[in-house]
């Protein structure tokens, strides 16, 4: 039997981001909502304000010693 993917809604992924920021534990609103931990950190990376180039901004520039 083959599973197909389930595909979210954006107003879903929003609610299940919003019960992130509102503190409870990560594991615990994967497990109510079931889906993986890494799919709702790829939500958050995916809906916050600086996308996915946040690792890459906070990073500070490489230093070059001459």
């Amino acid at each position: 039997m083959v599973k197909s993917r389930r595909v979210f809604t954006r107003e879903f992924k929003l609610a299940a981001i919003k019960e992130l920021d509102s503190g409870k534990p990560l594991g615990l609103v994967a497990r109510q909502l079931e889906v993986s931990a890494n799919t709702l950190h790829r939500w958050r990376r995916e809906f916050s304000p600086v996308g996915r180039n946040w690792v890459m901004v906070t990073k500070p520039p490489p230093t070059r010693s001459f």
